[in-house]
């Protein structure tokens, strides 16, 4: 059956599902971060939280945004749309794509130079992938993560260190 789950302001810059299909994530013109309980048609939250992306935890209990224009990334309590932590809150770099482990680990905050690697329960930086991004991709299994540009790249979780041979043009 068809039905209109919102009629918005303006644009949704990003969606995700939970993982059961029963909730939706969006960001909305780059101004709130919104769920909406998709049985109902109910937004269930809205924050004023300026973003672009989103992206949902395997578990379905944390969302992660970015911060428009550069700032932190937000982890979200995502039933109750209560901020959980901020990582990187002094640095002020433009996120161009975020993705979460499957094992919840980690997070990838691509930008459009490198890609850091966030170990998600300690709140830091386990390393940068120095000239890896835009696009950043978690293999499913959790101990690889693909970065994307002008060539694709496997870097190893553990090490940091590339899994395939590095073909990039060095200076």
């Amino acid at each position: 059956k068809e039905r209109v789950l919102a009629t918005l302001p303006s644009y949704a810059h990003c969606l995700a599902f939970a993982p059961d299909g029963d909730r939706l994530y969006g960001v909305i013109d780059s101004h709130s971060v919104r769920c909406w309980d998709l049985k109902t048609g109910k937004q269930l939250w809205q924050d004023d939280h300026a973003a672009n992306k989103v992206v949902v935890a395997a578990d379905g209990k944390t969302i992660v945004t970015d911060t428009y224009l550069g700032g932190p990334l937000l982890l979200w309590d995502a039933a109750t749309g209560k901020t959980l932590a901020k990582l990187g809150a002094g640095d002020r770099t433009e996120t161009a794509n975020i993705a979460l482990s499957a094992d919840g680990k980690y997070l990838a905050q691509a930008t459009w130079t490198d890609t850091l690697l966030w170990n998600v329960a300690e709140r830091k930086v386990e390393c940068r992938f120095a000239g890896a991004g835009p696009l950043v991709a978690f293999a499913p299994d959790s101990k690889s993560v693909y970065t994307g540009g002008a060539l694709l790249l496997r870097w190893d979780v553990a090490t940091g260190k590339l899994l395939y041979a590095d073909a990039r043009p060095h200076a």
